[in-house]
């Protein structure tokens, strides 16, 4: 990359004719912001004295080389010594540099000014990329970033001119210049560094999301004009690596129901419609032209799956709020592109597409006041189709039972209502003709095609509908949600196996009603978990394999109860449709006891890929995540020879916590640390709570593995060193800082409560423990590697930030007594006026008494 960059820069800055464009933005930028004071090195650090130096003196270029050759040695391929390598506890002096320079808000103010002022400011570009993704190091760096008061703004403004720069030099020829290349690449830097923001700060979103990026994002790519031609590979292939990121940062606009409704409720909402459109010509032109080229299709795939699951959320959202967005021309034409587009995708694509279409149907018959394809005075007419399917039984003709099937799809609620009043049946019927279609399609999976594949589904559908309408009304008895139940867990695994992905969400929906409303029995229990146990969730789609997990949490009592709000956020909703309510359960259920251990072990791979994965991908605490680290600290408690299996692999754990742990950091500091006076009671907010679901349980299992270990200095020191660099002094280090932020604010609201000194000093310990119940567990851990790797802890009880080193040698002792040490020079200010000044003179004067004791003794001799 560093390669392809220096090759392109002058081409790209000669791309920009007379520099017409930076003088443009040099107008608008503050100039203010360009006047950075040089401060002296006592005040400043010395590198950061001198890059600011740099900057006042308008020696931009000088300013991008120092950045650049730092981010080239700390993310680049330079290796550190065998050991320190492993465990990054000792940091290398550009390490130091690069952390002082990023950690100062001028510093990134400039940093973030020179992408609009240098010569090289692609080079800059790319830094700021690789370095907000760099393993051990991106975290903090991209809270500096997107924290930065002027990072919004300035890279609106580099978006913009990037934009302009492609457009200007985009071409049609065979072969893509060295100017278009450069161009299309800045383009790619620039997304992939807003993905990276967008992705881990949501503070830096919401700004972003008021500064109207989404507009920016919809007028940016795809661009306007041709799409490439079967003769420019190369071309396409950039664009392909381009719509994959371009989603990415669209999916952080809308990954949640509420981003959706706000982006509707905004002036960006008039112009999704035509960007869509736009879009799915694009996949679709792409797709036809190049079907030879497996990388890039796939990658244009996941971009449409992606694509049109949003596309989903935002119309089902845009029909209560914004009825008109899916009316007129444009809508027509984005229904007419899903269209082109669908034959083109791959299976779990080609599920959303036919959604949205059927829901375009739904919607245009609304509009145009078209009846019911079934009235409800046909009701009959069901009924004797109905009949005629039960007397066939399992070899009912396939033109019989989609006769049926498509019968019952297009009733309206109140129809399901008054039918399964009328016949009763309708669930057997459908529960038979259900393991039917999957033993026929299991037997012969190539026989399996579209329309099979469409009716097991709207089977699955219509069953789940019926059972929510007689679970809302109370009109079915338990034996029916367990009869049903049994015959699904029966035939799960062929049918994950012979279904497409929108059918695993249907049998998956399907075993969850059929739980939720059922009975209560061990051997039922035991029925589901095996059923569970045997299919592998890993080649589930997302949405399928979290309601996998899920359901797998309630059967073995890690959940209580299973949410629609959480688990129906999918397409079909049918839940919500039926007025569905979940049952809370009893957290009752032994992994032991359900499960042999084979299947136990499976269960705990499966789960460790889980967490590995991530560790890699953004994901919310209310996904899978959750469910996975419950059932693994479940099984850990009890069977603890699971542990022979975790060990090994508990870097999976360490690194999720290091990633779940700097998010509980952000939460605190917003709610507690920002102004905890004006919080008269310490409540924890729902976020809070919702990663402490994630987090605590980890912390068990890492506490497990590590009790494991201790008593054995080979397998400790195994153990310590390989997670001591991998997220585990990190996570002590976060955990401790939570807690003693925590005591400060609870500390604070106390004092403004009233009450004794006493009992604010045990309520508010009491508090703490609800939140972070495992600030023991961090101690005794962090007491650990301290010991092996000489590490020190703040000597200042007060501090909320570096609390303990994460590296050796990096907190600083007192100059005078040698005997405290502190992670800044704010925390050894802090503790000098809280006391230390008086123990700082009894240790001085100690050592003094003993040093001339020691001369006495010398001259006597």
């Amino acid at each position: 990359m560093q390669t392809l960059w220096l090759t392109c820069k002058g081409t790209f800055l000669s791309s920009i004719q007379n520099r017409n464009d930076w003088a443009i933005y040099h107008s608008s930028c503050a100039k203010e912001e360009l006047s950075v004071p040089i401060w002296q090195a006592d005040e400043r650090s010395e590198s950061v004295a001198e890059f600011l130096g740099l900057l006042s003196a308008k020696k931009y270029g000088m300013a991008i080389h120092t950045v650049v050759s730092l981010v080239d040695e700390v993310a680049g391929n330079m290796l550190l010594p065998e050991q320190e390598q492993q465990l990054q506890l000792k940091p290398t002096k550009a390490f130091r540099k690069l952390s002082k320079l990023l950690k100062n808000e001028e510093v990134v103010r400039g940093i973030l000014t020179v992408l609009l002022e240098g010569d090289d400011c692609l080079l800059m570009l790319d830094a700021i990329c690789r370095v907000t993704r760099a393993p051990g190091f991106a975290r903090q760096i991209r809270i500096h970033i997107a924290s930065c008061s002027t990072a919004v703004e300035t890279l609106q403004q580099l978006g913009s001119l990037l934009f302009r720069v492609a457009l200007r030099n985009l071409s049609h020829s065979p072969t893509v210049s060295q100017k278009e290349a450069s161009a299309l690449q800045g383009c790619l830097l620039y997304m992939k560094t807003l993905m990276n923001l967008l992705g881990h700060s949501p503070e830096f979103a919401e700004r972003a999301f008021r500064h109207e990026y989404l507009p920016l994002l919809t007028s940016f790519f795809p661009f306007p004009g041709a799409p490439p031609r079967a003769a420019e590979g190369a071309r396409a292939s950039l664009f392909a690596h381009l719509a994959a990121v371009t989603m990415g940062v669209f999916d952080h606009f809308v990954d949640t129901p509420q981003m959706v409704k706000n982006v509707l409720r905004s002036g960006a909402a008039a112009g999704l419609i035509p960007w869509l459109t736009r879009f799915f010509d694009l996949l679709t032109d792409q797709l036809k032209k190049f079907p030879a080229r497996p990388p890039e299709n796939r990658e244009m795939r996941v971009t449409a799956r992606s694509l049109l699951y949003q596309l989903n959320g935002l119309c089902d959202e845009a029909m209560k709020l914004s009825p008109g967005l899916l009316r007129g021309a444009e809508f027509d034409e984005l229904h007419r592109s899903v269209q082109e587009l669908k034959p083109l995708l791959d299976d779990s694509a080609k599920g959303n597409a036919e959604i949205f279409l059927g829901k375009v149907r739904n919607h245009i018959r609304k509009e145009k006041g078209t009846p019911p394809a079934l009235e409800p005075s046909n009701l009959e007419t069901v009924i004797q189709v109905l009949e005629a399917v039960r007397l066939a039984g399992a070899n009912a003709p396939v033109d019989l039972l989609d006769e049926f099937v498509i019968s019952l799809v297009m009733l309206v609620c109140d129809d399901f209502r008054k039918l399964l009043r009328k016949a009763p049946n309708v669930i057997p019927v459908l529960r038979d003709s259900f393991v039917a279609e999957v033993s026929r399609a299991a037997k012969k999976p190539r026989s399996s095609n579209p329309k099979a594949q469409e009716r097991m589904r709207h089977v699955a559908m219509c069953l789940s509908s019926f059972l929510a309408v007689g679970a809302s009304e109370g009109t079915l008895p338990v034996a029916v949600f367990d009869i049903a139940g049994a015959a699904i867990a029966s035939i799960l695994k062929p049918a994950l196996s012979v279904l497409d992905p929108p059918g695993h969400i249907r049998i998956l929906e399907l075993l969850i009603f059929c739980f939720n409303y059922g009975g209560d029995a061990a051997a039922t229990r035991r029925e589901y978990a095996r059923a569970l146990a045997g299919v592998s969730f890993l080649y589930l789609a997302k949405p399928a394999a979290s309601l996998a997990w899920h359901l797998t949490a309630a059967v073995f009592g890690a959940r209580t109860w299973i949410d629609p709000e959480v688990v129906c956020a999918h397409e079909a909703q049918v839940g919500r449709q039926f007025g569905f309510n979940p049952r809370d359960r009893e957290a009752v259920g032994h992994v032991s006891g359900l499960l042999p251990a084979g299947d136990v072990k499976r269960l705990v791979d499966q789960a460790l890929r889980v967490l590995h994965e991530a560790c890699l991908t953004p994901f919310t605490p209310e996904d899978r995540v959750q469910d996975v680290a419950e059932i693994v600290r479940r099984i850990v408690i009890e069977c603890p020879e699971i542990l022979e299996l975790i060990v090994p692999r508990i870097g999976h754990v360490t690194r999720l916590l290091e990633v779940v742990c700097s998010s509980l950091t952000q939460e605190f500091g917003r709610h507690f640390l920002e102004n905890p006076l004006s919080r008269q009671e310490l409540v924890t907010p729902e976020e809070i709570r919702q990663w402490m679901g994630v987090f605590g349980p980890l912390v068990v299992v890492f506490k497990c593995a590590f009790d494991k270990c201790k008593y054995k200095r080979a397998s400790r020191e195994k153990l310590l060193m390989e997670t001591a660099g991998n997220g585990g002094i990190v996570v002590c280090q976060g955990t401790l800082r939570d807690s003693r932020a925590l005591l400060a604010g609870a500390a604070k609201s106390m004092n403004a409560s009233g009450g004794s000194a006493a009992e604010r000093a045990r309520e508010m310990k009491e508090r703490v423990g609800e939140i972070l119940p495992q600030d023991e567990i961090a101690r005794e851990i962090w007491a650990a590697y301290a010991e092996q790797f000489n590490l020190k802890e703040c000597s200042n009880r007060a501090c909320v930030a570096g609390v303990v080193e994460v590296r050796q040698k990096t907190f600083k002792a007192c100059g005078a007594c040698g005997g405290a040490q502190y992670c800044s020079r704010e925390c050894q200010m802090v503790h000098w006026k809280n006391g230390h000044k008086t123990e700082c003179k009894i240790a001085r004067q100690g050592a003094s008494s003993k040093g001339e004791k020691g001369k006495r003794v010398k001259n006597n001799r």
